[in-house]
């Protein structure tokens, strides 16, 4: 491949990372949520997850599963699966911070004295373990048509026979490269305290909004099954 040929392969990829979807939703509310290192730890699975996508299309054992109308349609069902858990939960856990938000309201002001020591003794904030964040990010990935699709649709036409397996690999591994810093900036972008600040001010919102966004796009899927 020339020159010209890889700048316009990551241009590509990059364009296909920065396009709006459910795996932004994701990791912008694990940044916000749980903070840098687990926003980093899932940026590099989901990263992994697309260099998976782009290497089975590289090899050609993407065939196996496009040419399989049962295979795609389990691909969907787990897709869509995958996005309403991962919506509702943060819709629950945006309700429950928004009636936790207007107890300590309430409390500050007065109207329920007995809420404030109730509110100071609850549980602390929800965490997760370096696995899931991580299984997240992959699964997210593995189990998104659109992504398989958009692999097979373009990061195919840089492929040919003639290429060595080295080059195609190394196709592949660009992509999975290109996908993990672009998702590694906005975590570190969401991070930074001004903008974390900021965010936090609107976490039980942020929290529904992204949990409507993978509702909305399981959603979406669903009608395509």
């Amino acid at each position: 491949m020339t020159t010209t040929q890889w700048a316009m392969l990551a241009i590509t990829l990059l364009a296909g990372a920065a396009t709006p979807g459910a795996s932004l939703a994701l990791v912008l509310n694990t940044a916000t949520k749980y903070g840098r290192l687990p926003g980093v730890i899932q940026s590099l699975a989901h990263g992994i997850g697309v260099g998976f996508y782009a290497l089975l299309i590289s090899t050609g054992i993407s065939s196996i599963l496009f040419a399989s109308e049962r295979a795609f349609q389990l691909l969907q069902v787990g897709g869509c699966l995958l996005l309403l858990c991962l919506g509702g939960k943060m819709i629950v856990s945006g309700w429950e911070s928004r009636r936790h938000a207007n107890q300590s309201v309430k409390s500050d002001y007065g109207l329920d004295p007995d809420l404030k020591s109730q509110i100071q003794d609850k549980p602390p904030v929800e965490t997760s373990s370096t696995w899931s964040h991580a299984s997240k990010g992959f699964l997210i990935v593995f189990l998104n048509p659109k992504i398989a699709l958009f692999f097979l649709a373009v990061f195919s036409q840089f492929l040919h026979s003639g290429q060595s397996l080295v080059l195609q690999w190394t196709m592949a591994s660009l992509a999975g490269a290109i996908d993990a810093l672009w998702y590694l900036s906005i975590t570190i972008l969401v991070s930074i305290s001004s903008v974390s600040k900021t965010i936090n001010r609107f976490a039980w919102q942020l929290d529904i909004l992204w949990g409507s966004v993978l509702v909305t796009i399981a959603g979406s899927l669903a009608t395509t099954i």
